[in-house]
């Protein structure tokens, strides 16, 4: 799996032509992490990454097809947003650290976390992507404009409709809901891994 999100960190990145060569990267970055689930994980696993992570590929999918609205609206910023490149990679460390930390402490536990631990954790991954959100829109506003913001939350929200959403939409909006405790249901190591996994790819992601 780390062989395959540094596929995806050298691939995902800013280029105004977009030339074919980096939509066929891409795909194998995709296909790699295709590889790992259907080697590593068994049926009910796999379903479950092919469930949380149709968003995401459907995303890809839709940036390599030339016909597109969604690359075409992207291609249309995309010389701004390479301009954001150092600014975006301050938000991204600002949470990277507590993210890996989560994830790491994580896959060293039994397959079921725990419904106390899972919920806190869940809980500070939200917060964390939250803010993450939020410090790359400033960002991307102030230097691109309102249209490019909007597009760089749709990116979020498409990729990680099915994985991201079921666990935060619980976590009230605001900083309160970042100092509370908040129920959120419980899941397994496997799900646990795919979120922080596809989390820490996104942040890569502009």
């Amino acid at each position: 799996m780390e062989k395959c999100k540094r596929v995806f960190i050298m691939t995902l990145k800013f280029n105004s032509k977009f030339k074919p060569p980096q939509a066929y990267e891409l795909n194998m970055a995709v296909e790699c992490v295709s590889k790992f689930a259907e080697k590593c994980f068994n049926e009910r696993q796999r379903q479950s990454y092919s469930r949380f992570t149709n968003g995401a590929m459907q995303m890809i999918s839709d940036f390599c097809d030339k016909r597109s609205f969604f690359r075409k609206a992207y291609l249309q910023h995309s010389s701004c947003f390479s301009t954001v490149q150092d600014d975006y990679r301050r938000c991204a460390e600002r949470h990277l650290s507590t993210l890996s930390l989560n994830h790491s402490s994580s896959t060293t536990e039994s397959n079921d976390l725990g419904e106390e631990n899972f919920n806190q954790r869940t809980k500070k991954i939200c917060c964390m992507f939250r803010d993450h959100i939020r410090c790359t829109r400033a960002m991307i506003e102030a230097r691109c404009g309102a249209e490019a913001a909007d597009l760089a939350d749709d990116i979020i929200t498409k990729a990680t409709a099915r994985l991201v959403h079921p666990y935060c939409t619980e976590l009230p909006i605001g900083d309160g809901g970042c100092s509370m405790a908040t129920p959120i249901c419980r899941t397994s190591k496997t799900q646990w891994t795919l979120l922080s996994g596809l989390i820490l790819t996104l942040i890569y992601w502009y």
